[in-house]
């Protein structure tokens, strides 16, 4: 499939419809999820460090239709706790 069509070809046959692509500082779920509410075809997520990522465990969000991966803090300092409340990231 795809191998007689140009990348252009391909990219239009793919991405049908209405998107919304990351932008710095504007590409969090409830952005992209009003995205989908007005009309998007679909949305595309933020970029994920697989570093970031591996340390975290998978969790369905059933509230608002999402995949969370969330981080175990049973191993943080009690200063990079505190330093994570203060700017709101615990």
């Amino acid at each position: 499939h795809g191998k007689n069509q140009s990348l252009d070809e391909q990219a239009r046959l793919l991405y049908r419809g209405e998107a919304l692509a990351p932008m710095v500082r504007a590409s969090t779920t409830p952005l992209r999820s009003l995205a989908l509410k007005y009309g998007a075809d679909f949305v595309y997520t933020e970029e994920l460090i697989d570093r970031a990522i591996s340390k975290t465990h998978r969790v369905v969000n059933d509230e608002l239709g999402t995949i969370d991966y969330l981080k175990d803090l049973t191993g943080i300092s009690a200063k990079q706790k505190r330093k994570m409340d203060k700017i709101g990231g615990a």
